[in-house]
């Protein structure tokens, strides 16, 4: 959401603070889970900061006689597109707005798309507003003697549209990962007759399936521009009772 403030309003994105856990400021919104962040507090932000956007151009359009389309905002300064040796700082300008009574401030809401049921008889519907499509494979060895999984290769494949923040995506995506090879080879849920005999998802059987060294892969985000940025990536599959970042 830094970002999205820092590109509307053309401020440092160290200028830009987030106010957390104050129901004064930050109404009840949910979770702050998945890409729930990106996709709901991202457009509201992006929201509120186009409203403040237009007061900022509005007052700039009058103070430079031109029209709102002719201006941009960049680097704390409203200029004239065609003229950017023709100028107004952002303070200045925030100055005259509080001065003529503009309001510099907003408080943005951002409504998800409604969704329907899933039809009973077909098991289909839209129940969510958004969905994200990918795909996994890895490639283990398996000791035939003892049953010992080892795995030699993983590798994620996601459809992520534009990545905003893709160190962000890459974490999702590796932590997603990392947290299902935990649950496949070191998370054993022992059931005898229809009944859970493991007591707590923190007392597991580590060795029931496997062990797993993740190998790393080389991976990358390929944005809308066609830019991709590869890295080489070795994490450890965590222990019983850890967690990837989801």
């Amino acid at each position: 959401v830094c970002q999205i403030a820092s590109e509307v309003l053309g401020v440092p994105m160290e200028n830009v603070v987030v106010y957390n856990t104050d129901s004064a400021l930050t109404p009840l919104s949910g979770t702050s889970t998945a890409t729930r962040q990106l996709y709901r507090s991202g457009n509201a932000v992006y929201m509120a900061a186009n409203t403040v956007r237009g007061v900022l151009l509005d007052r700039a359009s009058k103070h430079f006689e031109e029209p709102v389309e002719n201006l941009d905002i960049a680097n704390c300064q409203v200029f004239v597109k065609d003229q950017p040796d023709q100028w107004i700082s952002l303070p200045d300008l925030a100055a005259k707005c509080a001065a003529e009574g503009m309001h510099l401030s907003n408080l943005a809401l951002f409504k998800a798309p409604f969704t329907s049921p899933i039809d009973p008889e077909t098991g289909q519907g839209q129940i969510w507003p958004d969905f994200t499509f990918g795909a996994h494979g890895v490639e283990v060895a398996v000791d035939t003697e003892t049953g010992e999984i080892t795995l030699l290769k993983s590798v994620a494949c996601h459809d992520v549209g534009r990545a905003v923040n893709p160190a962000a995506v890459e974490g999702q995506i590796e932590g997603g990962a990392v947290q299902g090879l935990g649950y496949a080879l070191m998370e054993d849920v022992i059931v005898e007759n229809g009944h859970i005999k493991t007591p707590s998802v923190r007392i597991l059987d580590p060795d029931s399936r496997g062990r797993a060294q993740d190998p790393g892969d080389y991976s990358g985000i390929r944005d809308r521009a066609g830019a991709i940025r590869r890295q080489r990536h070795r994490r450890a599959v965590p222990h019983p009772g850890c967690a990837g970042c989801g």
